[in-house]
Parts: structure tokens; sequence; C-alpha cells
């Protein structure tokens, strides 16, 4: 009953403001890694065509090369050059926050979700979310990070990328109480928590909590914390002669027997063989009858999947048009060298044929990359669809559920059906027709998505 007594309701709409600012913010953190590697790249690209068309206009106003003598596709080269540097230059500086912001408004102008009311009940054992008539119910260890940023709370969800904006600014004095209802489960439930940006130094004027204590809401949800620790403290007094009457009785029958009880905790940890016959058996029942979908995902599985993803999205084949186009272009400067005998038209010919091979690789690369990400024996799933969302384990953290509305896309192909976030993160499920399991899972996904659910034939 304690678990279930809200301790807090809170009812708020996000702005398109804040999650614009977010959504930014995010992105910014999730590629910073990579755009400080894009700009020093960018630099080097940027200072070599400046070099190329410095050179270019000498070499054009000494008349070293000209349209008559045939040197046309290096002066073009060198343009393309300056063109692609002034890109990788700019691009993580002022193109992509651009573009971020942008998909941000676009975002919040088609979901439904973000235009409407949410309300947020809060009690000692998780909170419930309720928006659209829909209410999600989560516990506090399915939260791993809770972060404060320009007065605005994000409760990361254990779901893959799903985060839970509760704009504080806008609830009035009851942010106080949500203060102490977050650092209160932070403390409990041993949850992460970041402070970030100016202007967060709070005064909890009326209802400051101590340090090792926890507020008067969460003493209301769930009794006083010192209260709990006096019953631990007084137990101790009769189960001490129980547990060491035990631990006798266990070393005796261990001397007697010649320590068999360390043989038969061994006998007792299952196998793997007998996990693997367990799996096989789920498998089997799960084949037969709708319920959870599970498969395995290796190496080799990671690799083909994105391949074939990236197939039916159509990156794929962006990346070999611009390879082929490149390496095309390669032939003309080529040919250049070949009549007039100079560096310049080779370097460019050598440039454009880099480009192509670059292009040609980069969806096998990123391939690469994701299976470099994956343990040696792969990652089990497990995928179960729920009312208002799939439930998702992978063999290690526990099952979360993912709402319908956080997938933007889903993909299927004659192997995969990806699902694919807001924030561009896709999960691969392995294709079996002849699973109960597979068949709900993808008849319920199609249901919910409708239009956003796309077939595809990659082979």
């Amino acid at each position: 009953m304690a678990g279930t007594t809200p301790i807090l309701s809170l009812e708020y709409r996000i702005s398109r403001e804040d999650f614009t600012a977010y959504s930014t913010r995010s992105m910014e953190r999730q590629y910073a890694l990579r755009a400080r590697r894009a700009n020093r790249s960018g630099t080097v690209k940027l200072a070599v065509g400046l070099i190329a068309a410095v050179y270019v206009g000498w070499a054009v106003s000494a008349g070293v090369i000209s349209r008559e003598r045939g040197n046309t596709p290096a002066i073009l080269f060198a343009a393309a050059l300056l063109v692609y540097g002034a890109y990788s230059f700019c691009y993580y500086r002022y193109l992509f926050p651009w573009l971020v912001k942008r998909n941000a408004r676009e975002g919040y102008e088609s979901s439904s979700y973000l235009q409407n009311p949410v309300k947020l009940d809060f009690t000692a054992g998780g909170f419930t979310e309720t928006s659209e008539g829909k209410a999600i119910r989560y516990r506090w260890d399915e939260v791993k990070q809770i972060t404060l940023e320009d007065e605005v709370y994000q409760l990361h969800l254990r779901e893959a990328g799903r985060t839970l904006l509760i704009p504080r600014h806008s609830i009035g004095e009851e942010k106080y109480l949500l203060d102490e209802v977050l650092e209160g489960a932070a403390e409990k439930f041993g949850i992460g928590m970041e402070k970030q940006g100016a202007g967060l130094r709070r005064d909890f004027s009326t209802n400051r909590r101590i340090k090792g204590k926890y507020c008067a809401l969460w003493d209301k949800g769930e009794g006083r914390r010192n209260q709990m620790e006096d019953k631990k403290t007084q137990q101790p007094e009769v189960l001490e002669p129980e547990v060491t009457e035990a631990a006798d009785a266990v070393e005796t029958t261990g001397a007697v027997e010649g320590a068999g009880t360390g043989e038969q905790k061994a006998d007792a940890r299952p196998t793997d063989e007998a996990e693997l016959a367990a799996l096989e058996a789920e498998i089997a029942e799960s084949r037969r009858r709708p319920g959870k979908y599970r498969w395995t995902m290796k190496a080799d599985d990671m690799r083909d999947a994105v391949v074939s993803i990236s197939k039916a999205t159509g990156v794929w084949k962006r990346y070999r048009i611009l390879a082929y186009a490149m390496i095309v272009f390669a032939l003309l400067p080529a040919a250049d060298f070949v009549l007039t005998r100079r560096a310049f038209p080779l370097i460019a010919a050598f440039a454009a044929l880099g480009l192509g091979i670059f292009f040609h690789g980069k969806v096998d690369r990123d391939a690469r990359g994701a299976v470099k990400r994956l343990p040696y024996r792969g990652i089990k799933f497990a995928a179960e669809p729920k009312k208002h969302g799939v439930h998702i384990s992978d063999g290690v953290n526990q099952s979360s559920l993912m709402p319908y509305t956080f997938f933007a896309k889903v993909y299927e192909t004659e192997d995969w059906l990806a699902l694919v976030s807001a924030k561009n993160y896709s999960l691969y499920i392995r294709r079996d027709e002849g699973s109960a399991s597979y068949r709900a899972l993808r008849d319920r996904l199609k249901s919910e998505l409708k239009e956003h659910f796309i077939e595809k034939k990659v082979h």
C-alpha cells in the first residue's frame, strides 16, 4: 500500500522551446567527439582547398593552365575541393546546430505526445506517466540518470535513448517538492544525479533535506528511515543463535561428508549446456504460441543487419552513387595528366579516387563499428508487444517498456526488422515467420505505426 500511495502529482506541458533546447544539447553531447574530429579534419580540408585554389588562381594568371590547354577538369576539381573543405569546416560549427533545431521543431509539431499535457504520479516505488489517456508505470530502478539542466529535469530511462522531460520552471511552487522527491529517490535507489548549467543554486527554506535522511514526502510515503533502521537493529538478538546453529550444522555436515557442500554448490550452478537447452526450449515454446520473441545477435548478424537496413533506408544507394561519381570524375584529371604530364591533374585524380573509395566503404565501416561494440558470444534479446509499447530485454538489463510513440519508423526486409527511434537509434530484430511470437510482434507494430511501417526488399 505504501508503494502505491502518491507522494506527488504533477501535470504540465512540454513547450517547443524546452524540447528544442533539450534536443540541441543532447545531440551536441552525443556528437561531441565526432564534431571535434570533424572540425580538425575540416580545418585541414579547408586549408588544402585554399592552397589548391590559390595555386590554380596563380597558374591561370600566369598562363600555366588554361581552358585552351584542356585544364578545365583541374580547375573544376580545385573549386570542388575548396567547396568540400568549406563544407567540412562549417558543418558541425554552423550547419549541424541549425539542422538539429529544425528537426526538433518538426518533431515537436508531428508529436501528439509533446503537444498534449503529461501527468506524473510519484510514489515510493516509482512513478506513473499518463498522456493521451494512456498510463505507463515505471519503477525507480528503471531510471539510470537524473539530470537538471537549465531548469528542466531529464529522467533518463534504461530504455534505449528514452528521456522524460519535466520543465521545473513551469510547475510553480511544486518544483521544490519535485526537487525533494527526485533527490530522495536518487539517494535511496542509487540513481546518478547531475546538475548542469548556471543558476542551479536552490533554496529549500521550508523542507530542506538533511544528508542521510529522506524528506517528509518520503517519510509519508513509506515510513521514516530511522524507524526502519531501529527495527533492523532489534532483530540480530533473536536471529543470531539460529544463524550460528545453522552454520555449525553446515560445518559438521561438511566435515563428515568430506566438504560435500562445495560440490553441491558446484553442481547447482547451471552449465552452459543447460542454459542453452533452456533457451532453445523457450524459443521453441515462443514459436508455438505468441509470447516473448527471442533471438541472438552475433557479430555476423549485426554486420548483415546494418547493411540490410542501410539498403532499405537508401543510405547504401546514396553512398554508392557518390562513390561511382567520384571515380568517374577521377578519369578526367587522369586523362589530363596523360596529355600534359603535369603533377596537379595527377594529384586531383588520386584525390577523387580516394574520395570514391571512402564513400564506397562507408556503410561497411559503420557495420564494423557496430560489431566492435558486441561481446564475443553475442547478445540475447527478447521482445514482447504490450498494450502501450514493446518490452525489450537483452539478457543483462531488466526488461523495459519502449512506447510505440518512441519509434519513428520500422523497416522490414527479407531477414531483419529494424525499429528506428526519433534519435536514429536502431534495434535489429531477426525475422522468423515460423514463430508465432514474431508474427504477433510484427502485426502489432504494423497496426500501431501504420504508414511508418515500411516493407522493403533489398536482395
